[in-house]
């Protein structure tokens, strides 16, 4: 998906719960699974190794692109809110305080930060799952020059 494509997904909550049911069906299945043969012990040759280790590489690499969207959505819809609801407040007239703007707009921005924690927390596991699979393939070439 383009960016383009990403930012109007995340303007809507039915467009951002469109976009996590994609990258269920399309990415985060793929984690699931790959999670599922690290519990299960599957991943001993290194065969297996180097196919979660491009599988999981492919899927990190498009979970960054939708998480830097995300993120930038998140920051500049907060900012807007603090922004705009203390131009609000002055023209009005009325006295708040920043950090109550600060609650206000973080609170406006629930939904974009429960996509980007998802999105974090995917990236997460591939990026762990990635790492220990490059130290099982180093492993099993240092038994295989030890032979």
């Amino acid at each position: 998906m383009k960016y383009y494509e990403i930012e109007q997904k995340m303007e809507s909550l039915e467009g951002m719960t469109e976009l996590l049911n994609g990258l269920q069906e399309n990415h985060f299945n793929c984690i699931d699974y790959h999670t599922g043969l690290f519990r299960t012990g599957q991943l001993t040759d290194q065969v297996r190794l180097q196919q979660t280790i491009d599988e999981l590489t492919g899927v990190y690499m498009d979970l960054q692109t939708y998480a830097s969207v995300a993120l930038t959505m998140k920051i500049n819809k907060e900012n807007g809110y603090f922004h705009n609801a203390k131009i609000e407040a002055t023209n009005a007239g009325a006295k708040v305080t920043a950090s109550i703007l600060e609650r206000e707009a973080s609170y406006s921005i629930s939904n974009e930060r429960r996509v980007l924690n998802i999105l974090e927390g995917k990236i997460n596991a591939c990026e762990k799952a990635i790492s220990t699979c490059q130290s099982r393939m180093k492993v099993l070439a240092s038994e295989i020059q030890i032979r």
